[in-house]
């Protein structure tokens, strides 16, 4: 990375393990999501005994990992960063991203990203490039990105905390499913191999974005990938 410029991940899980090696792997996964995903937790249901266990266990992982608590809605860390707000480049968000859009087979290879054009059209391009570059390109869906989609993604997740400071952002994830945040949703359902393998597409957007020698423009042109949309855009656009 580039001195003087900060990337966020917000992948959790999946950022402890590229600390301890150099790709992301099932095996590395399975044993938190295992936990997580288990009937003790009663699905993480609001008010469950379960929803307590889990974000226990989450702060648990974190602390181990040497990270600091602060702030509430992944607010804290945008209002009083660390490091000059100027400074951070974009944020990579991921959440939701280990089963198949309404449980199809035919979305194995499918992820969802949101706001990726909107802040950033270089960004976009950007993560373009990193899936095409992947062994297996991913199969792209903008359905999420619609501004005119019902689920309102893009308002709704850690990443949108930074979008609204200008930030770039990308929220990537696999869509809903019909046991989200049910006791229903199981570790067996989990695909780890796919979930193994977007976090390694978000690793690769983000040292693409690393190693660029300047921080990616902030065109400011709002969606314009939605239901049916695909590939990159041009700057003109």
């Amino acid at each position: 990375m580039r001195i003087g410029r900060v990337i966020l991940l917000l992948i959790c899980f999946a950022t402890i393990a590229l600390a301890q090696q150099s790709s992301i792997t099932p095996e590395l996964l399975r044993p938190w999501l295992t936990y997580l995903a288990s009937d003790e937790l009663e699905g993480r249901a609001t008010f469950s005994e379960g929803l307590g266990l889990a974000a226990a266990y989450i702060v648990d992982q974190l602390k181990e990992a040497g990270v600091k608590p602060g702030g509430d809605h992944g607010s804290y860390f945008a209002d009083y960063p660390t490091v000059p707000i100027d400074k951070i480049v974009a944020q990579l968000n991921m959440d939701m991203a280990g089963r198949n859009h309404d449980n199809m087979e035919s979305e194995s290879n499918t992820a969802y990203p949101v706001g990726s054009d909107r802040i950033s059209t270089e960004l976009h391009n950007i993560m373009m490039d990193a899936n095409a570059g992947l062994t297996k390109p991913m199969t792209l869906d903008f359905q999420l990105n619609d501004p005119t989609d019902p689920e309102r993604v893009y308002y709704r997740s850690d990443h949108y905390n930074y979008a609204v400071k200008g930030i770039p952002v990308i929220f990537f994830t696999t869509f809903l499913h019909p046991d989200y945040h049910r006791p229903t949703d199981s570790v067996e359902k989990i695909n780890f191999d796919k979930l193994a393998h977007i976090a390694q597409f978000i690793y690769e957007a983000g040292r693409r974005l690393g190693n660029l020698d300047h921080a990616p423009v902030r065109d400011q042109k709002g969606p314009r990938l939605g239901k049916g949309g695909q590939g990159k855009i041009l700057a003109s656009n």
